[in-house]
Protein backbone atom coordinates (compact mmCIF):
# COMPACT_ATOMS: atom_id res chain seq x y z
CA UNK A 1 0.00 0.00 0.00
CA UNK A 2 1.11 3.66 -1.25
CA UNK A 3 0.68 6.23 1.37
CA UNK A 4 2.91 9.40 3.06
CA UNK A 5 3.18 7.93 6.67
CA UNK A 6 4.17 11.35 8.04
CA UNK A 7 0.85 12.46 7.12
CA UNK A 8 -1.42 11.98 9.90
CA UNK A 9 -4.51 10.80 8.53
CA UNK A 10 -2.51 9.22 5.70
CA UNK A 11 -1.00 6.99 8.74
CA UNK A 12 -4.03 6.41 10.10
CA UNK A 13 -5.85 4.61 6.95
CA UNK A 14 -2.83 2.43 6.54
CA UNK A 15 -2.87 1.54 10.14
CA UNK A 16 -6.95 0.75 9.45
CA UNK A 17 -5.87 -1.23 6.53
CA UNK A 18 -3.32 -3.13 7.66
CA UNK A 19 -5.95 -4.03 10.99
CA UNK A 20 -8.05 -5.17 8.32
CA UNK A 21 -5.99 -7.59 7.23
CA UNK A 22 -4.29 -9.29 10.15
CA UNK A 23 -5.64 -10.43 13.68
CA UNK A 24 -2.50 -8.83 15.11
CA UNK A 25 0.62 -7.17 14.38
CA UNK A 26 4.08 -9.19 15.52
CA UNK A 27 6.26 -6.91 13.90
CA UNK A 28 6.36 -3.14 12.98
CA UNK A 29 9.74 -1.77 11.73
CA UNK A 30 9.13 2.18 11.67
CA UNK A 31 12.05 2.60 8.94
CA UNK A 32 10.06 6.01 6.58
CA UNK A 33 12.30 8.70 6.51
CA UNK A 34 14.23 11.00 4.31
CA UNK A 35 17.30 13.66 4.09
CA UNK A 36 17.30 17.25 2.79
CA UNK A 37 19.92 19.71 4.12
CA UNK A 38 18.66 22.28 7.01
CA UNK A 39 20.62 24.97 9.23
CA UNK A 40 19.47 27.15 11.84
CA UNK A 41 20.10 29.90 9.95
CA UNK A 42 18.36 30.98 8.21
CA UNK A 43 15.45 29.31 10.03
CA UNK A 44 13.27 27.78 8.28
CA UNK A 45 10.29 26.17 9.79
CA UNK A 46 8.65 24.62 7.44
CA UNK A 47 11.37 22.84 6.22
CA UNK A 48 12.23 21.72 9.28
CA UNK A 49 9.19 20.26 10.02
CA UNK A 50 9.38 18.60 6.43
CA UNK A 51 12.15 16.68 8.48
CA UNK A 52 10.53 15.52 11.64
CA UNK A 53 7.53 14.55 10.23
CA UNK A 54 8.70 11.71 8.08
CA UNK A 55 11.98 10.98 10.35
CA UNK A 56 9.91 11.08 13.60
CA UNK A 57 6.23 11.40 13.18
CA UNK A 58 6.00 8.59 10.58
CA UNK A 59 6.64 6.44 13.95
CA UNK A 60 4.59 7.87 16.18
CA UNK A 61 1.98 7.91 13.99
CA UNK A 62 1.96 4.30 12.84
CA UNK A 63 3.10 2.96 16.10
CA UNK A 64 0.18 4.75 17.72
CA UNK A 65 -2.29 3.57 15.25
CA UNK A 66 -1.00 -0.18 15.40
CA UNK A 67 -0.62 -0.09 19.43
CA UNK A 68 -3.16 -2.67 20.55
CA UNK A 69 -2.61 -4.93 18.03
CA UNK A 70 0.70 -4.85 18.63
CA UNK A 71 0.27 -5.67 22.20
CA UNK A 72 -2.04 -7.95 22.13
CA UNK A 73 0.34 -10.05 19.79
CA UNK A 74 3.36 -9.45 22.30
CA UNK A 75 5.20 -8.15 19.28
CA UNK A 76 8.48 -5.85 18.40
CA UNK A 77 8.77 -2.81 17.46
CA UNK A 78 12.05 -1.49 15.45
CA UNK A 79 12.77 1.83 14.47
CA UNK A 80 15.05 2.82 11.72
CA UNK A 81 16.92 5.56 13.03
CA UNK A 82 20.61 6.71 12.33
CA UNK A 83 23.98 7.41 13.89
CA UNK A 84 23.07 10.63 13.50
CA UNK A 85 20.70 10.75 16.22
CA UNK A 86 23.29 10.15 18.51
CA UNK A 87 23.94 12.78 21.32
CA UNK A 88 26.76 14.20 19.65
CA UNK A 89 27.26 12.49 15.92
CA UNK A 90 25.01 15.37 14.40
CA UNK A 91 25.46 16.68 11.23
CA UNK A 92 25.57 20.24 10.86
CA UNK A 93 24.17 20.28 6.93
CA UNK A 94 21.17 17.93 8.31
CA UNK A 95 20.52 19.37 11.49
CA UNK A 96 16.48 18.88 11.24
CA UNK A 97 17.11 15.08 10.10
CA UNK A 98 19.84 14.75 13.20
CA UNK A 99 16.88 16.22 15.96
CA UNK A 100 14.56 14.46 14.55
CA UNK A 101 16.51 11.13 14.49
CA UNK A 102 17.63 12.00 18.16
CA UNK A 103 14.15 12.50 19.32
CA UNK A 104 13.31 8.79 17.49
CA UNK A 105 16.12 7.75 19.91
CA UNK A 106 14.39 8.80 23.05
CA UNK A 107 10.77 7.66 21.76
CA UNK A 108 12.22 4.14 21.36
CA UNK A 109 13.73 4.08 24.79
CA UNK A 110 10.81 5.58 26.56
CA UNK A 111 8.69 3.66 24.13
CA UNK A 112 10.16 0.49 25.44
CA UNK A 113 9.72 1.30 29.29
CA UNK A 114 6.21 1.95 28.55
CA UNK A 115 5.45 -1.17 26.94
CA UNK A 116 7.35 -3.33 29.10
CA UNK A 117 7.40 -6.37 29.26
CA UNK A 118 4.86 -7.45 26.72
CA UNK A 119 6.15 -5.62 23.46
CA UNK A 120 9.95 -4.61 22.80
CA UNK A 121 11.18 -1.81 21.47
CA UNK A 122 14.52 -1.26 19.43
CA UNK A 123 16.34 1.08 17.20
CA UNK A 124 18.53 0.12 14.29
CA UNK A 125 21.04 3.41 13.42
CA UNK A 126 22.90 3.11 10.38
CA UNK A 127 25.91 4.87 9.67
CA UNK A 128 26.17 5.56 5.72
CA UNK A 129 24.47 3.07 3.82
CA UNK A 130 24.58 2.20 -0.14
CA UNK A 131 20.89 4.03 -1.06
CA UNK A 132 20.05 6.49 -3.53
CA UNK A 133 21.19 9.48 -1.13
CA UNK A 134 24.42 8.38 -2.63
CA UNK A 135 23.61 8.94 -5.75
CA UNK A 136 21.67 12.56 -5.45
CA UNK A 137 25.13 13.69 -3.62
CA UNK A 138 28.17 14.93 -4.81
CA UNK A 139 30.93 12.72 -5.70
CA UNK A 140 33.34 14.45 -3.73
CA UNK A 141 30.88 14.08 -0.61
CA UNK A 142 30.28 10.35 -1.50
CA UNK A 143 34.00 9.88 -1.57
CA UNK A 144 34.63 11.69 1.90
CA UNK A 145 31.66 9.51 3.64
CA UNK A 146 33.17 6.08 2.46
CA UNK A 147 36.55 7.11 4.60
CA UNK A 148 35.08 8.48 7.21
CA UNK A 149 33.70 4.95 8.51
CA UNK A 150 36.53 2.19 9.79
CA UNK A 151 34.87 -0.44 7.47
CA UNK A 152 36.08 1.83 4.53
CA UNK A 153 32.88 1.30 2.78
CA UNK A 154 28.85 1.55 2.55
CA UNK A 155 26.65 0.06 4.61
CA UNK A 156 25.11 -2.52 2.65
CA UNK A 157 21.16 -2.23 3.10
CA UNK A 158 20.98 -6.03 3.14
CA UNK A 159 22.95 -5.81 5.87
CA UNK A 160 20.72 -3.53 8.20
CA UNK A 161 18.08 -5.65 6.94
CA UNK A 162 19.61 -8.52 8.65
CA UNK A 163 20.09 -6.85 11.63
CA UNK A 164 16.48 -5.81 11.90
CA UNK A 165 15.25 -9.03 11.73
CA UNK A 166 17.35 -10.17 14.28
CA UNK A 167 16.67 -7.67 16.79
CA UNK A 168 13.11 -8.10 15.88
CA UNK A 169 13.07 -11.86 16.86
CA UNK A 170 14.91 -11.40 19.92
CA UNK A 171 12.78 -11.15 22.79
CA UNK A 172 15.72 -10.40 25.63
CA UNK A 173 16.53 -7.09 23.60
CA UNK A 174 14.48 -3.71 24.36
CA UNK A 175 15.16 -0.47 24.57
CA UNK A 176 18.45 -0.32 22.72
CA UNK A 177 19.85 1.82 20.33
CA UNK A 178 21.60 -0.59 17.85
CA UNK A 179 24.89 0.86 16.25
CA UNK A 180 25.11 -0.68 12.27
CA UNK A 181 27.75 1.93 11.15
CA UNK A 182 30.87 1.24 10.33
CA UNK A 183 32.42 2.55 13.56
CA UNK A 184 31.48 6.19 12.77
CA UNK A 185 30.56 6.90 15.85
CA UNK A 186 34.19 5.91 17.14
CA UNK A 187 35.72 8.46 15.24
CA UNK A 188 34.01 11.23 16.79
CA UNK A 189 35.16 13.81 19.06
Amino acid sequence: MAGDLSNESAAAEFCRVVAGLAPGVNVLINNAGRTEPTSISPFDAAAWRAQFDPNFFSAVFVTSGLLRLLQESKGSIVNISSVRGLFDTGREGVMAYSAAKAALNSFTTTLAKALAPNVTVNAILPGFTATTYLERSPADQVAAWKESSLIRRFIEPNEIADITLSVAENRAITGSLILVDGGLALKRG
